[in-house]
């Protein structure tokens, strides 16, 4: 704990299936493959990768906030903002929404499912 925060760091399989739900904070997931599914009330989503984007579905939302999916190149923020995209050759499904808050989608690369940065 730091200056009454608390942190906590959960380490998984490099490949595995993952869901986060949580009321409220600040959640990063970094270099894990295989479905995701993080619903967050309040706070800040980042989802970083240096593999290509190429989820089968893509389902991003943010009640009040931002929506930053650099990884497909596209910003968005306000009131209900979402993003979504279909690859029928991706492997696994992306779904990530937050009510009040910020998401980031984020490539560590220069390759993303669009193509160069």
């Amino acid at each position: 704990m730091e200056n009454g925060n608390l942190h906590i760091r959960v380490e998984v399989p490099r490949k595995v299936n993952l869901g986060i739900q949580m009321p409220a904070g600040q959640v990063n997931v970094d270099e894990i493959v295989g479905d995701k599914d993080i619903k967050l009330y309040a706070g800040q989503i980042t989802v970083c990768s240096a593999h290509l984007w190429d989820y089968k579905d893509v389902d991003v939302s943010v009640g009040v906030g931002q929506v930053n999916a650099t990884a497909y190149g596209v910003q968005k923020s306000g009131f209900f903002r979402d993003f979504k995209k279909e690859n029928p050759n991706g492997e696994y499904r992306l779904y990530v929404h937050v009510i009040t808050g910020q998401i980031d989608l984020l490539a560590k690369n220069a390759r993303t499912a669009d193509g160069p940065q």
